[in-house]
């Protein structure tokens, strides 16, 4: 990697983090909504309640609920108790992750000019520097979706078995934070198909 493409990485990953970290920490946004249940939901299996989202006994499982944020949360407030200010923070981090990770998925499908002007879009863009804030699974989901995006191709690319079982279990995981991915299924089946 040349060292103008690392002080490209560095630049991105300081924008994403500055601009996501202001409006985490500058804005109040309080838990309402879908975040009040990710909360129970994380909180619970942090505290070995099972995946329910209720705030007391007797803790009902549910299945309202995709299970990989839940699982995502509850391993922060595992380590770091029921701290929201932790999330973010890890979140923030995942967005910044995310925009550098959109740049490798650029590059591979248009070339390295477009994935620079791609991924500093992404990084300053408002809403997606926005979600980091909330107890919501966009940002999470931004990642695993473009992780997997990014190995299946290399999976097409390379002919590798072994990433096209990491991008299966990648989709999974996917799949598992917002079920909507479920659809997903069927331009990959037909691309390998027509592929292989």
């Amino acid at each position: 990697m040349v060292r103008s493409q690392k002080l490209f990485f560095v630049l991105i990953f300081f924008i994403s983090v500055a601009m996501s970290a202001c409006f985490a920490f500058i804005f109040n946004h309080p838990l309402i909504g879908d975040a009040v249940g990710y909360d129970d939901l994380g909180w619970n299996l942090a505290q070995g309640r099972g995946f329910s989202l209720d705030s007391s006994q007797p803790y009902t499982p549910t299945m309202y609920r995709e299970p990989t944020y839940p699982l995502f949360l509850s391993g922060i407030f595992y380590i770091f108790g029921h701290n929201l200010t932790a999330v973010r923070l890890i979140q923030i981090f995942i967005f910044a992750l995310s925009s550098i990770m959109l740049f490798y998925l650029a590059q591979k499908i248009f070339d390295k000019k477009t994935a620079m002007i791609s991924c500093f879009i992404f990084s300053i863009f408002p809403t997606a520097a926005n979600y980091p804030s909330y107890l919501l699974t966009e940002t999470l989901f931004t990642l695993l979706l473009i992780a997997t995006i990014l190995i299946l191709l290399k999976a097409i690319l390379c002919k590798y078995i072994y990433l096209f079982f990491c991008a299966g279990i990648l989709l999974g995981i996917t799949i598992l934070c917002k079920a909507v991915m479920l659809l997903f299924f069927i331009p990959v089946i037909l691309v390998l198909y027509f592929k292989f």
